[in-house]
Formats: structure tokens, C-alpha cells, sequence
């Protein structure tokens, strides 16, 4: 007995991997997983953020709405349970106002236009899970298709939202007050979202591959950030520590590092990982994570038992 309890700590820490990849910017290492299954039948968690706080993920779910909290365990428990939630893609974490933001749409839409669109952003308590606001995109009744994807947050709390089918961004004020930020015939299918502190927001294009640059203070000067070549089916993005941005090609199952010398008028892939079936990402201080949400079986109605949150390796 007492040699299994001598033991024991060392052959827990087995289950995880002492990350070997050089931390930029004086980072302290911490043993973290390099898998999570999450075992929970048609899921299909489109959305990850980590919870510094309360050391968790935190995934979206397509299915069934539920925001759930994920242990490095796998296990998991219902974090927002709300009625008005139908179908949860894009999240994210505003730490400094204890808030997560939560796109609450109908993906349904994409195989079938005549369908109710559900676009909405849904805010709440990063804490207690309480819903603090439910905020309509769309005045009215939405026509044709919109899905409220991904979500960046400025320096003021103001939040942007991508709405792919409808070729454009949402920008709901601090005060709750919705309208289209930027809508432009230069998009595909905006998806992925972030802000940078520079002053302006990067979105991925999964229609057409590209990242564009949008100024906070001047929407109407969108432009195309040049790559040498396009990012296809371009979807979730992290702006790393390091300053690169991470972003998944969800159609080539890969995950790209960039970097600009420009202030993103133009962009270098540094690094390619391949064989990642991911939708989005998340930092978990400089480990970028990725979700695995399965997608084409949600869409062709067959059954996922496990789920799979995996560090990328190496940012």
C-alpha cells in the first residue's frame, strides 16, 4: 500500500504531457493534457474558451444549446441551461467585465433558407452562469439567412459578431444596442473573429479563405489581408502571446500560424499543423487547444459518442 501511494502521484501525472515547446514571452510551463474526451452523445460542441478562473473549458453546444464546463478529466457539467438557447456556436470570455458572450443561432439554415433564423447574442455571468442579456441582431423578424457565429470583444466591451450567411458583422455597444457594423459583397462566409488592440478586427473568411482587416473607425476600410495563399474553409482564430494569429482551415483539417511585419495589411504562415478535423481554438495561457466538433456527422444526422478537446502542438 504505501508503494502505491508513492507512486500514485507519479503515475497520475502519466496522463499528461510536460509541454515541450519553448514559451515565448517568459510564460510558466504547467504539465497540461494533450487530449480531453468528452464523452457525450450528439454534443457537438462548435465553440471552446478556457475559464482561467475556474480552470475549465468551456464548450458550446449545436444540439443542444447548453454551455458546458470540461474538466481535464472529461468530465463536465451544465454551466447556462437556458430555454432561449437553441443551438450555441461561437463564445467568448470577457474577463475584465466577468462575462461570457454566447452566439445563439439555427446552423440548419445553411441546408435550408426558408427556416427561421435565430440571431442573437446571449450575455452572462462568467461566475454564476446568470443571463444578463438576450440581445436580438436582427430588428424584427429575419429574412432569409443568418447565423450568428463567433465574437470578438474591444477594450470598451463592445462586442462584434459574424453573421456567415448574411455576409456580415454585428457590433452590439455596451449599452445593448444592435446594428450591422460592416457588411460587404468582399466577404463569403465571415466566420472566425477577433479584436486586436491595434484598433481594428481580423475575420476569417471560410467562404472564400481570406482574413480581412476592418478598422473600428473606419468599417467602410475593410481590406483583404494578403497571403500567399488562402486559408481554406478558414474558421476560429486566437491572437497568441507570441503575436502570430493561429487559424483553423476547418475544410483542410489544418491549423496555420501567421505573422505580420505590417500590421496585418499582409501575412507570412510561419507553421502548419496538419490533421486537425477542428472548428475552433482557444488559449490556455500560450497552449492554443483545439475542438473537435464533428460537423459532418451533426449535418448528415449520424451518431458521435466522444468528443475530442487536443492541444495543438507547438504554440
Amino acid at each position: 500500500m504505501r508503494i502505491i501511494k508513492t507512486l500514485m502521484p507519479f503515475l497520475i501525472s502519466l496522463a499528461f504531457v510536460l509541454v515541450a515547446c519553448d514559451s515565448p514571452n517568459g510564460y510558466t510551463q504547467e504539465s497540461v493534457p494533450d487530449l480531453i474526451m468528452v464523452e457525450r452523445e450528439n454534443f457537438f460542441p462548435e465553440g471552446i474558451e478556457y475559464d482561467t478562473t475556474n480552470r475549465c473549458f468551456l464548450l458550446s453546444s449545436i444540439s443542444e444549446g447548453t454551455i458546458f464546463a470540461v474538466k481535464d478529466d472529461g468530465t463536465y457539467q451544465a454551466f447556462i441551461e437556458d430555454d432561449d438557447l437553441i443551438s450555441t456556436l461561437g463564445i467568448e470570455i470577457d474577463l475584465e467585465r466577468n462575462r461570457l458572450l454566447v452566439a445563439n443561432s439555427n446552423p440548419a439554415v445553411y441546408t435550408d433558407r426558408t427556416l427561421k433564423s435565430q440571431v442573437f447574442l446571449g450575455i452572462y455571468n462568467l461566475t454564476t452562469g446568470e443571463r444578463l442579456h438576450m440581445i436580438g441582431l436582427i430588428e424584427g423578424e429575419p429574412k432569409g439567412g443568418h447565423i450568428a457565429n463567433d465574437i470578438a470583444v474591444d477594450t470598451e466591451g463592445n462586442a462584434y459578431v459574424t453573421d456567415t450567411a448574411a455576409f456580415a458583422v454585428h457590433k452590439v455597444d455596451i449599452n445593448g444596442n444592435a446594428f450591422v457594423f460592416v457588411e460587404s459583397d468582399q466577404f463569403g462566409s465571415p466566420n472566425g473573429i477577433i479584436y486586436h488592440p491595434g484598433g481594428y478586427l481580423l475575420v476569417a473568411d471560410a467562404g472564400n479563405g481570406s482574413i480581412f482587416k476592418v478598422p473600428l473607425d473606419n468599417p467602410e476600410g475593410i481590406a483583404r489581408v494578403e497571403l500567399e495563399q488562402v486559408i481554406e474553409g478558414a474558421d476560429g482564430m486566437v491572437l497568441h502571446p507570441n503575436n502570430n494569429l493561429i487559424v483553423v482551415g476547418s475544410r483542410i483539417q489544418t491549423i496555420f500560424s501567421l505573422s505580420s511585419d505590417d500590421d496585418w495589411a499582409s501575412a507570412t504562415i510561419e507553421a502548419t499543423v496538419a490533421n486537425h478535423p477542428a472548428s475552433t481554438i482557444a488559449l490556455r495561457g500560450d497552449q492554443v487547444y483545439a475542438i473537435y466538433p464533428h460537423l459532418d456527422k451533426y449535418f448528415s444526422g449520424e451518431t458521435v459518442k466522444v468528443f475530442e478537446i487536443v492541444r495543438v502542438k507547438c504554440w
